[in-house]
């Protein structure tokens, strides 16, 4: 077994739309990640064992300053391991090389293991966003400064 992380390329679509539809009630077209790629490649990266993706995060370019990690998943049984903060961490590598320094996320209402992590990691709840999700569901609104 051997971690590690890597850009996006569109071969990746395929395995990302899997991971995410498994550990997500949202439904993303299969496009879409290539279309976030193509604004800022650096903040789509991948995790990988071996040659398999086990993970990904993603994120975009909210304003000048801030950034805003729309996925971060892993499979299951990589969960628990210190593998969600190295996630993080190559987001704010990003971040860093275009002196973006916040980041901003939504968590959904009932993700509690959601929230204690990105709690854990820094991230300050904001408030709550009602009905954010397609089904009704509100979120948890978080950021941290870099």
């Amino acid at each position: 077994m051997i971690i590690w992380t890597r850009p996006f390329n569109p071969n990746d679509a395929t395995p990302i739309s899997q991971i995410v539809s498994e550990a997500f009630t949202e439904v993303y077209p299969q496009h879409i990640w290539a279309d976030i790629a193509s604004y800022w490649p650096e903040g789509l990266v991948l995790m990988l064992d071996d040659s398999d993706v086990i993970g990904a995060i993603v994120g975009v370019i909210d304003s000048e300053d801030t950034s805003r990690v729309l996925i971060l998943v892993l499979k299951p049984a990589y969960r628990s391991r210190g593998l969600g903060k190295v996630l993080l961490e190559r987001h704010y590598e990003a971040c860093g090389s275009r002196r973006i320094n916040k980041v901003k996320l939504e968590v959904r209402h009932g993700n509690d293991g959601a929230k204690r992590f990105y709690e854990r990691n820094g991230f300050k709840l904001e408030g709550t966003l009602p009905c954010f999700y397609t089904d009704g569901s509100d979120a948890w609104q978080m950021s941290k400064t870099l």
